[in-house]
């Protein structure tokens, strides 16, 4: 589970894994990246269901109410994902190293 304060947000970032996800409560806001330039926001309201292969160029952010949503990674090399600074360029990248609690 992951929840979304209101109007927070992830800068643009790359999944590297194979993703799943549904909105339990709330909405959550997905903008796609095309040519260097924001798209159209998609709006993912409660019910809302999302899968998607590694690759998709976007941000995300909670609704005014915020959002909780079931996420799931299919990533058996361990690599989540990809942050991207102003510039393109990766300023991170997320592994499940150090996110397993025993």
């Amino acid at each position: 589970m992951y929840r979304w304060a209101p109007h927070a947000y992830c800068h643009f970032y790359r999944h590297v894994a194979e993703t799943t996800s549904t909105v339990v409560t709330g909405e959550l806001h997905v903008i796609g990246l095309v040519e260097g330039t924001a798209g159209a926001t998609r709006i993912r309201k409660a019910g809302g269901y999302a899968h998607k292969g590694p690759g998709d160029l976007h941000m995300e952010h909670g609704g005014p109410e915020g959002a909780l949503l079931l996420f799931n990674l299919y990533a058996p090399d361990g690599n989540l994902a990809k942050l991207f600074g102003p510039k393109g360029e990766v300023i991170e990248a997320t592994t499940m190293v150090g996110m397993v609690v025993g």
